[in-house]
């Protein structure tokens, strides 16, 4: 009897821990339902933060990087590069034909550009903004019908304003690459053609078709020397320039003769830091004889 009794207690034993080692297994695993179920709500809530937050960036993006007002900048650019492009073969007309006292209007700029100018200058690299800052220093803006008309107001202030955007040997030479047929675009300097491919995004070669009609070549270069050649292929100068002058090497220069202007000065020879040194000075007639 004690012997039976002793087998009950310890099944029931058995009994009551397999039922509760099965109740706890069961709690466990419907606890990792319930954070399985949790787990995409979190993900979805995170997504749905970082939705909110894109969209509150979205609106608090700043004006200037916007599609819109890039793309209205851009064609601000464009616009001004055709502005300077119309402005500078004017200067170069009325430079070559000695004619610099009667040029006046430059060109018409819209409103826009005009209100824009200077946040598009402030953009540019230092040497782009300085070429612009200064020819616009000397000119004027007038209410026109489409916009504005800028004119020359500063006439020898815009004559070194002009000459900055040339090649450095342009002033001593610019009367035989005008009457030789040279494009004006063939004499900027690359620093001008550096500013036009940063504002129309078009490329530019220095130097491209720098030929006379007679097909000789104007110029070629190296670095910062620079040889020019006359229409018949004649050097005119190999040398380093400053200033629109010859400071190191052979260079040749004309200058009108004070107390006759129907002749020339013609100095020809060596030149070392800007000063003519030595070969020979002589006296040609302006005027074709006929």
């Amino acid at each position: 009897m004690k012997i039976l009794i002793t087998i009950g207690i310890v099944v029931l034993a058995g009994v009551v821990v397999y039922y509760g080692f099965r109740s706890r297994r069961m709690d466990d695993e419907a606890g990792r339902k319930e954070k399985a179920e949790e787990k995409p709500s979190g993900c979805a809530s995170s997504l749905d933060g970082l939705k909110t937050e894109e969209t509150r960036q979205q609106i608090v993006l700043p004006e200037d990087e916007t599609i819109p007002y890039r793309e209205n900048m851009a064609k601000l650019k464009e616009e001004l590069y055709h502005f300077l492009n119309h402005g500078l073969r004017m200067m170069y007309r009325a430079y070559g034909e000695n004619d610099w006292g009667s040029l006046e209007e430059i060109g018409d700029i819209s409103e826009e550009l005009y209100r824009k100018m200077q946040e598009i200058v402030k953009n540019l690299p230092e040497y782009a903004g300085s070429l612009v800052n200064e020819l616009f220093s000397c000119m004027d803006f007038k209410d026109g019908s489409a916009g504005k008309t800028v004119v020359l107001k500063e006439k020898e202030k815009g004559r070194k304003a002009y000459l900055s955007f040339m090649m450095p040997f342009y002033p001593s030479y610019y009367p035989v690459f005008y009457e030789g047929g040279i494009r004006y675009s063939a004499l900027l300097s690359p620093e001008t053609l550096k500013l036009f491919s940063g504002l129309s995004g078009k490329k530019f070669r220095p130097g491209y078709r720098n030929r006379y009609r007679t097909g000789v070549r104007a110029f070629e270069w190296e670095k910062n020397r620079y040889k020019v050649f006359d229409k018949d292929g004649l050097m005119l100068c190999d040398a380093v320039f400053e200033d629109g002058k010859p400071v190191h090497g052979f260079g040749q220069i004309r200058k009108e003769d004070p107390k006759s202007p129907d002749w020339e000065i013609v100095q020809s020879g060596m030149w070392k830091d800007g000063i003519y040194e030595s070969s020979t000075v002589r006296y040609e007639y302006k005027k074709a004889v006929k």
